[in-house]
C-alpha cells in the first residue's frame, strides 16, 4: 500500500474520499491512455480492414476509400490525392488522439509537474 493511502487512512478519511482523492487523480493518466489507445486501435482496425475489402463497400470510411484507391490504380495512374487524402487523415486523428493524451498525462501525473 502507498504511503499517501496510509496516511489518510490514519487521518481518518472514509474508503470514497481515499479512492476519489488520492487514488484516482493518480490513474487519471493510465486511465485515460487506455481510452484514447483503444479509440486508436478501433480506428486503425476499422480502416484496415476496410482496406483489405472485408467490409461494406456501401459505407463510406477512410479504410474503403484506400481500398477503392488501391482497385482502382491510384498508384499507376498518378491520382495521388486518392491515396493521400485519407492517409493524411488516419494520421492526424491519431496524432491528435496522442498528442491529446500527452496533454492529459502533463496534466495529471504528478511526477512530470513542472514547479
Amino acid at each position: 500500500m502507498r504511503d499517501y493511502i496510509t496516511s489518510a487512512q490514519f487521518a481518518g478519511d472514509g474508503t470514497l474520499r481515499i479512492v476519489f482523492r488520492e487514488i484516482m487523480p493518480n490513474m487519471l493518466s493510465l486511465t485515460v491512455l487506455s481510452y484514447i489507445g483503444a479509440a486508436i486501435g478501433a480506428i486503425g482496425a476499422e480502416a484496415g480492414l476496410e482496406f483489405l475489402g472485408v467490409g461494406d463497400p456501401n459505407t463510406i470510411s477512410w479504410g474503403m476509400m484506400l481500398y477503392w484507391a488501391n482497385n482502382g490504380g491510384a498508384m499507376v495512374t498518378g491520382q495521388w490525392a486518392w491515396l493521400v487524402a485519407p492517409g493524411l487523415a488516419l494520421a492526424a486523428i491519431t496524432s491528435c488522439l496522442m498528442l491529446i493524451n500527452f496533454g492529459v498525462d502533463a496534466l495529471s501525473n504528478p511526477q512530470l509537474r513542472e514547479e
